[in-house]
């Protein structure tokens, strides 16, 4: 589950992309083991990407800040919910 702050950054494709915390303990799928720390999750139609642990203050990052995490990050290898 999100901690209910999201962000919305444009990715260098053009693409909008939902950025928001998800919280272990909310929602938590068992299937994603490489995440049991909570995570920043980046998510378009039909991809999702994913920073972990969570930084702290990525509330607070710029849309340049969020948009370089967003390149550096890595394929979930589930999809998102939009897609």
């Amino acid at each position: 589950m999100t901690d209910g702050a999201a962000k919305q950054v444009i990715g260098q494709d053009g693409r909008a992309w939902a950025v928001y915390a998800v919280i272990e303990g909310q929602g938590w799928d068992a299937e994603m083991s490489v995440r049991r720390e909570n995570w920043l999750s980046f998510d378009t139609d039909g991809e999702r990407r994913f920073i972990t642990p969570l930084p702290a203050d990525w509330e607070s990052w710029s849309e340049e800040q969020l948009r370089t995490a967003l390149d550096g990050a890595p394929r979930s290898k589930r999809r998102s919910l939009g897609g």
